[in-house]
């Protein structure tokens, strides 16, 4: 029986192509798109999501009450974060990071004027899960000429030749020294490099409370993160020997640097609303539309299922 519901089935759609076809290619369309809407949120809501603590790294960001509304950053003062690790217990790493563009790197005759240097502290590789390919992740970073290259710009200066302990020129006057081979940056990462240098090559000259550096932490297993938040709060307020009183503290959970706001509101997570919203609609107007046209259609069966009738055939 269902054999022969096959075979009809492909009757009427061979005897009624243009039908047949529009009918199928809209709710092949409207599941198409809203597969491609399902896909890019997806890749959205993964974002960091491949390193090991990413539950327990959290960003600080800067918050400043003396405006109307206040003024969010995440940009901190370079000392903050040395203080922050030397003050409270709860935290178990912490970090700072700085991104610079346009060094000009010579190897033998090849020179490339190149941009993604991320300027790091030694501890950075524990914090976060990029892999390191060759070198040691405690000590690759703790001289002051050393870096880290990614495998794809360790290629194109050394081609197939090992990198490791070779020197590249920047701006023709500092030598560093590789001492690190790490994998290239996952296209959905926050964090984006294609060299890490140590933090100190520029990050942590002059004025110790200046700004111009972002920072991380990794708090302890257990914490009450709401009590810490408030503790945390003031720590510029508390540590600075500047007068401050309007700058505040705030600790964002890594996962959600990418789709929120400094302090946590939801701007790039609206947009993956909105677009779930438009991808079911999709789906459902598709739906609607393949039900609607095949009822219509099904009238036109009348007579073939009086003919089945009329030859014995029952109801199953």
């Amino acid at each position: 029986m269902f054999k022969n519901y096959l075979k009809v089935a492909f009757r009427n759609f061979t005897r009624q192509k243009g039908f047949s076809f529009i009918n199928v290619l809209g709710l092949a369309l409207g599941m198409a798109v809203s597969f491609l809407f399902v896909l890019w949120v997806l890749e959205l809501l993964l974002f960091d999501n491949f390193h090991d603590n990413l539950d327990n790294i959290y960003q600080i960001s800067m918050i400043n009450e003396d405006t109307s509304p206040a003024s969010v950053g995440r940009t901190i003062p370079n000392q903050l974060v040395p203080v922050i690790l030397e003050n409270f217990s709860e935290v178990k790493n912490a970090a700072r990071i700085h991104s610079i563009n346009d060094l000009v790197l010579t190897y033998e005759n090849k020179t490339f004027q190149e941009d993604n240097f991320l300027l790091a502290e030694s501890n950075f590789l524990e914090i976060f899960s990029f892999s390191l390919i060759e070198g040691n992740p405690q000590t690759a970073l703790t001289e002051t000429t050393s870096i880290i290259l990614t495998k794809s710009s360790a290629e194109k200066f050394f081609g197939k030749e090992p990198a490791m302990g070779k020197s590249l020129m920047i701006n023709s006057s500092i030598p560093f020294t590789v001492t690190g081979i790490i994998e290239d940056c996952p296209e959905k990462s926050s964090i984006y490099f294609d060299y890490i240098m140590p933090f100190a090559v520029t990050g942590g000259q002059g004025d110790p409370w200046s700004w111009g550096s972002s920072g991380f932490i990794e708090l302890d297993d257990n914490i009450s993160l709401d009590s810490f938040r408030e503790k945390f709060r003031t720590a510029l307020v508390d540590y600075s020997p500047r007068d401050i009183d309007k700058d505040m503290l705030y600790l964002q959970s890594f996962a959600r640097v990418h789709l929120f706001s400094a302090n946590d509101k939801p701007e790039g997570m609206n947009l993956v609303f909105i677009f779930s919203a438009i991808g079911l609609i999709i789906l459902f107007l598709a739906w609607i539309n393949f039900v609607n046209l095949t009822t219509a259609r099904s009238v036109k069966r009348a007579r073939e299922i009086g003919v089945r009738k009329v030859v014995g055939a029952q109801r199953k």
